[in-house]
């Protein structure tokens, strides 16, 4: 699988507005969630916002990779956001979040 095949134009945010990591997340996953149709997408944002909870998946260089295992998704979803002022997210490095690359995956 290439990137190409589940990375596509309207999947991407560009300018997404900074606030609170959990509220920016759930507006990133109920985002994918309408895009690709996904049933149940509060049970998708919960996932996504436990995963969170256990470990944060910000992997440093303002970048984080936030994602969920679910039995609701049948391929992977992509959805990919830039928030030029930056995210408060817990990183590793300590540094607010630029970019996010948000992954809902079949279990």
């Amino acid at each position: 699988m290439k990137l190409r095949d589940i990375l596509f134009r309207n999947s991407i945010i560009t300018d997404l507005k900074s606030g609170p990591k959990e509220e920016v997340l759930r507006k990133l996953s109920l985002f994918l969630c309408s895009l690709n149709n996904l049933e149940d997408p509060e049970s998708i944002t919960e996932g996504i916002l436990n995963r969170e909870a256990e470990m944060p998946t910000g992997i440093g260089f303002g970048i984080a990779v936030p994602h969920v295992r679910t039995a609701l998704a049948k391929t992977i979803h992509l959805a990919v956001a830039r928030c030029p002022e930056g995210i408060n997210y817990d990183a590793i490095d300590g540094n607010p979040v630029k970019l996010i690359f948000m992954l809902i995956v079949p279990k």
